[in-house]
C-alpha cells in the first residue's frame, strides 16, 4: 500500500496524471484518410490550446485514422488533406471543442 502510494504520488509530481490532463484547453485530432488522400499527408493550421496561431508538419497517413500526437488544437482550425501525388484533395475548417472525455477531435477528408 506504501509502495503504490509513493508510485502515485511520483507520477503525479513528474506531471503524469493521466490524459485528461494533458491539455488544459484544446484537443488532439485523429485525420482520417479518404480513399483518395490515404497514404497522402494532413497538414493543420489554427489556434493551439495557448490561442497562438500555428501549423503543424505535414503528417503522412495511412488508410485510416491518423493520430496527430503532442499537438494541441481550440478553436477553428483548418486541415489540409493531400494525395500520394502532392493534389490537394479536400480543405476545410473544423471548429474544435476547448475540452472533450478523451482529449481527442476526428477530422475526416472531405472526398
Amino acid at each position: 500500500m506504501i509502495a503504490g502510494a509513493i508510485a502515485l504520488t511520483a507520477v503525479e509530481l513528474l506531471g503524469f496524471s493521466g490524459p485528461a490532463a494533458a491539455a488544459t484547453s484544446g484537443l488532439q485530432i485523429s485525420l482520417c484518410a479518404s480513399q483518395r488522400s490515404q497514404y497522402g499527408t494532413a497538414q493543420v493550421e489554427g489556434n493551439n490550446q495557448n490561442g497562438t496561431w500555428t501549423t503543424s508538419p505535414r503528417v503522412k497517413l495511412s488508410a485510416g485514422c491518423t493520430d496527430l500526437w503532442g499537438w494541441w488544437w481550440r478553436g477553428d482550425v483548418i486541415v489540409k488533406f493531400w494525395d500520394t501525388g502532392g493534389n490537394m484533395v479536400s480543405f476545410g475548417t473544423n471548429n474544435i471543442p476547448a475540452f472533450s472525455f478523451d482529449d481527442w477531435y476526428t477530422v475526416r477528408s472531405g472526398n
